[in-house]
């Protein structure tokens, strides 16, 4: 039986830990791609700087004792437009943004409601890749250079870590919380431009003899290419559609 490794309370210790130092990786660089020493909160610097003002898509996928949360969001900055399409258990919420209009359709199957929204699509978390890419693309995570493969049709470095021993004692601690951590695995795509490709990271343990397991995945692609136009359901705006 698998249950939920991180508590809602480990979370939040991840996130307060994203600033803190701990240790690090040892492998050289290769060509213009960061050595695996050098993998730590200025790869996110130059990873949000490289998609500044460029169009993407960002994805994020937590799975975690068998349900699943996916956001994906479409950045347009060309056209001043935004796309957020979130999937839960709950049901499906999308929520669209262009220049100072924001609207969102929310619902579950046949019954929805389309309104105007307060809040616009955050294309500044969609850059950083959220405060959990923080914790773990940090010097708290010991990674080494694995070679590079092709992403999304761009060429990227590797960078794995593997073991609750790549973790610095203070994430191990605060992962932990009421459980055994016994599995830690992470790896990083990183382009030649400094673009976080692809991020997935997968926790495991164990609790009163049950095992626990949890993934969370970040991808950014069509860079440069992603295109938002208006959703038809804007058009419904301020009505409720039942079937």
């Amino acid at each position: 039986m698998q249950r939920t490794t991180l508590s809602a309370l480990a979370v939040l210790g991840l996130v307060v830990l994203a600033g803190c130092a701990g240790i690090t990786g040892s492998d050289g660089g290769s060509g213009d791609y960061p050595a695996a020493d050098d993998v730590g909160a200025t790869t996110i610097d130059d990873h949000v700087a490289a998609l500044d003002g460029t169009s993407f898509t960002t994805t994020v996928n937590l799975s975690s004792g068998g349900a699943q949360t996916t956001s994906t969001i479409q950045v347009d900055p060309g056209d001043d437009q935004y796309l957020q399409l979130s999937e839960t258990v709950l049901g499906s919420t999308a929520l669209y943004t262009s220049g100072d209009e924001s609207y969102q359709r929310s619902g579950s199957g046949n019954d929805t409601q389309v309104q105007r929204a307060d809040s616009p699509v955050n294309a500044t978390a969609a850059r950083s890749g959220g405060q959990l890419l923080a914790v773990f693309i940090s010097e708290n995570v010991t990674y080494e250079q694995a070679g590079t493969e092709t992403v999304d049709g761009v060429e990227a470095m590797r960078y794995e870590a593997e073991g609750p021993d790549a973790l610095s004692q203070s994430v191990r601690d605060t992962v932990s919380g009421q459980q055994a951590l016994t599995n830690f695995s992470a790896t990083i795509l990183i382009d030649a431009d400094g673009v976080i490709r692809e991020f997935q990271t997968t926790l495991g343990g164990e609790q009163n003899g049950e095992t626990t397991s949890t993934t969370y995945t970040v991808t950014v692609t069509d860079v440069g290419s992603t295109d938002v136009e208006e959703p038809s359901w804007v058009s419904a705006a301020n009505t409720t559609t039942t079937a």
